[in-house]
């Protein structure tokens, strides 16, 4: 098997190519000692590699484990934001970034006739917060605003010389604060309130919902119980697993 590396200074990111590989490849990153798994090939894309950390890669086949036996660094002295799903990324300047807040959800329930409550335990959510961007020019605006619209969740990563975090988080709301007494000269700002998110998220395409007169003309009660087995099986028409 023979691994390609293409790093692409104008996007910061890195593309893997595998080529007269065995079976299923997959790619992984070492930094600094530390394994990142990334995902199954021929060809994948690495839109998290850390600016300014030399990394190398390897790839894994059903037979052998390859480099390409050199060190690669993506360079940028600014913090950049990407999109996976829109296939792009974007140099900004962050000019606010406010206090990160981790909201918890463990709830304490009131009991009557008892002074000690009945707790639920449940993890806390990846911290949320609001960063505030500073872009070059309106069309830079309009690009970042695309990004933001996809839905997507938004990978931002920073030097290691820069003050803010890198993550993954998905945009809640975004605003262009016009009246901001302090807004630095002519550049364009965009306000952005975020929830942070896991590393690899898992998206959930919607379903269309069965309507009654389709739950209708399945049949009896029994017909229906025994081939979607719950009322969230006959809402989406999935059969019971």
């Amino acid at each position: 098997m023979i691994l390609t590396v293409e790093v692409d200074v104008d996007r910061y990111l890195v593309r893997l190519t595998a080529t007269e590989y065995v079976g299923a490849v997959t790619f992984t990153r070492y930094q600094a000692g530390k394994a990142t798994p990334l995902g199954e090939g021929p060809a994948y894309t690495d839109y998290t590699v850390p600016l300014g950390e030399p990394v190398r890669y390897y790839a894994t086949d059903d037979a052998t484990t390859v480099t390409d036996g050199a060190l690669h660094t993506v360079e940028s002295d600014r913090p950049v934001i990407g999109s996976t799903l829109l296939g792009e990324t974007y140099a900004v300047d962050v000019y606010r970034y406010r206090p990160v807040e981790w909201q918890a959800r463990s709830v304490a329930h009131a009991i009557l006739g008892t002074s000690t409550p009945v707790v639920s335990v449940a993890p806390a959510l990846y911290p949320s917060g609001t960063i505030t961007f500073l872009l070059d020019s309106p069309t830079h605006r309009v690009q970042v605003l695309t990004m933001l619209g996809f839905g997507d969740p938004i990978i931002l990563r920073s030097p290691c010389t820069d003050r803010v975090d890198d993550q993954i988080f998905l945009p809640l709301r975004w605003r262009d604060p016009w009246l901001t007494p302090d807004r630095p000269g002519s550049r364009q700002t965009l306000e952005v309130e975020y929830q942070a998110v896991v590393s690899t998220p898992t998206l959930y395409p919607p379903l269309n919902a069965r309507t009654y007169s389709e739950v209708r003309d399945g049949g009896t009660y029994r017909v229906i119980r025994d081939t979607y087995g719950t009322y969230r099986g006959i809402k989406y028409g999935r059969a019971p697993a």
